[in-house]
């Protein structure tokens, strides 16, 4: 597997040890070089978000982002966060309600953030 070089701006912050702790990371089988990455913040003791989940392009497509998801519940559940939500690209909704996040009634219109519309979404009941 040939793993590109990239200097995505948002990808950098996770580079740092202090991210690095923080990130539930899914390696390639075989190489096991990271191929995707995701963010539990604990927002306080009953819930947590959601954040910088990314996944290589080049193997997007193979459930990656799935198993990540279902890491981070993993991860939620070991902490006892109750709920967990996420602010979404408008264009990625249908995944994350295929991972079982949904738009509540309050969120239901879109919001701008970092130049591009999102959906605040909802995972209840995690544990």
């Amino acid at each position: 597997m040939v793993v590109p070089q990239y200097t995505n701006l948002h990808v950098l912050p996770a580079l740092t040890e202090e991210y690095r702790k923080k990130c539930i990371d899914i390696p390639d089988t075989k190489e096991r070089i990271p191929v995707g990455t995701v963010i539990l913040y604990r927002v306080n003791d009953q819930v947590g978000k959601l954040g910088r989940m990314v996944v290589l392009s080049g193997v997007r497509g193979m459930s990656i982002g799935r198993k990540l998801v279902s890491a981070l519940q993993e991860a939620a559940k070991a902490q006892g966060i109750k709920d967990i939500y996420l602010e979404g690209q408008v264009n990625k909704r249908g995944f994350y309600q295929k991972v079982g996040f949904q738009v509540e009634k309050e969120d239901e219109e879109p919001f701008p953030a970092r130049s591009t519309s999102h959906y605040k979404m909802w995972m209840r009941s995690v544990s």
